[in-house]
């Protein structure tokens, strides 16, 4: 054979390598994770690939157990919760988008745990399809939990919902204080010129239909949704005024809460024993926010002492509780609050706990937790899953256009 044969065939070898490795990566990127891959120490599929005494590239590359890539499937006996905002009221940032919990499990139901201002970023990043984002059950009222359910609600029928949007949410101490009054009529009053000018371009299908469950705050534990394996508990939360909740949710064995925001209270210490996950709001270091802030101390210790749980109440609630894994949540996390919060909570526990932050995501399975930061997309579009029933729009434009206007438009291009 000519050399000049020989180093094309082995020119076309080396590039065929090349692809199948990056197939495989790809491949392994997005791959389920098995049950047994929630073990720390798994390595990826790959691995079944890599010769005696070495390690393959892809091990290094693309392994599932220290990064989540978008579009991985949920193992049938897990279950998976991704930070999807761990802000703190007005401190909305790149980093830390408004509070909201994606809860994920094997049966292939999801839920939504409040929905901050920016937390849909996050959702999109983490590719999302609106169409999972459909069952949002909400803590409390504030703002910082509830803003982006405008735009979850006029944007799904133009992606892929076509359901209606279910919110789960408390009553008030009145009627103008709970869910139906400020999330269902708001809503409708909010998004009125939106719903009517993407109904006249898109089909919609059921997506502009509101279902408004209310939970009454009082009940210890309540019972907010109970489904397909699937029992979400509620119970009074301590936060301002009353009106706020806590939820737990619980599938297959397992369990999670989310606390929502509220000061440290004995609901908690009962209804969270032996849970998995126990995702806690924890305030800053009143000295440290009042500085942040520009604010006066004693407005800064008040915010805290009416509303908020510090890293030191938290560390005496994981003690009393006992979960699997304590993640502290909804706190303006900066590099000098994680010794604070360190010292604190390790006060009272010296259990596994974990500072959350946006994008992180827990496998929960019987065996073990397994902890990852999800692998960032910065330019996302949304991902579109499911298709309306029609291609044609659900109102006629024409009636919200005045034809005059129409003569203005440019039509040779």
């Amino acid at each position: 054979m000519r050399k000049k044969d020989r180093q094309s065939q082995q020119a076309l070898k080396s590039e065929t390598s090349r692809r199948t490795f990056l197939k495989t990566s790809a491949a392994v990127a997005g791959a389920a994770l098995a049950g047994a891959a929630v073990k720390a120490s798994s390595a990826s599929a790959a691995t079944q690939t890599k010769s005696k005494g070495t390690t393959s590239l892809q091990d290094v590359v693309a392994r599932p157990d220290l990064w989540y890539y978008p579009g991985e499937e949920v193992a049938p006996d897990e279950m998976r919760v991704t930070l999807m905002g761990t802000g703190w009221g007005n401190i909305i940032r790149p980093a830390q988008m408004g509070a909201s919990i994606f809860v994920e499990l094997g049966n292939g139901d999801s839920f939504m745990l409040d929905a901050g201002p920016g937390c849909i970023t996050n959702y999109n990043c983490m590719q999302v399809p609106m169409s999972r984002m459909n069952k949002i059950f909400l803590t409390h009222l504030h703002l910082d939990h509830t803003s982006d359910l405008a735009w979850i609600y006029s944007f799904g029928p133009v992606v892929d919902r076509f359901v209606p949007l279910e919110i789960y949410g408390p009553t008030g101490m009145t009627p103008e204080l709970g869910t139906k009054a400020n999330i269902g009529n708001g809503l409708k009053a909010l998004t009125k010129w939106n719903r009517d000018s993407f109904a006249a371009s898109c089909p919609i299908d059921d997506g502009y239909k509101l279902e408004i469950h209310e939970l009454d705050y009082l009940k210890n534990p309540g019972i907010a949704y109970k489904k397909n394996g699937v029992t979400i508990k509620h119970w009074p939360a301590l936060h301002v005024i009353d009106g706020a909740i806590s939820f737990k949710l619980e599938w297959n064995g397992l369990s999670m809460v989310w606390s929502g925001d509220t000061q440290p209270n004995q609901y908690m210490t009962e209804n969270a024993k032996g849970v998995d996950l126990l995702i806690h709001e924890t305030a800053p270091d009143p000295a440290r926010y009042a500085m942040a802030q520009n604010m006066p101390l004693a407005v800064a210790k008040n915010v805290v002492k009416v509303s908020h749980t510090p890293a030191k109440a938290l560390g005496k609630i994981f003690k009393l509780t006992k979960p699997r894994l304590g993640v502290t949540c909804h706190s303006p996390v900066d590099p000098q609050e994680y010794d604070l919060i360190h010292r604190g909570v390790h006060t009272h526990w010296d259990g596994p706990y974990q500072i959350g932050e946006d994008r992180m995501v827990f496998n929960v399975s019987k065996k073990q937790i397994m902890i990852r930061k999800g692998a960032l997309q910065d330019r996302p579009w949304s991902t579109g899953v499911e298709q309306p029933s029609t291609t044609k729009p659900a109102l006629d434009n024409r009636k919200f256009r005045t034809a005059i206007f129409q003569e203005k438009v440019l039509k040779d291009y």
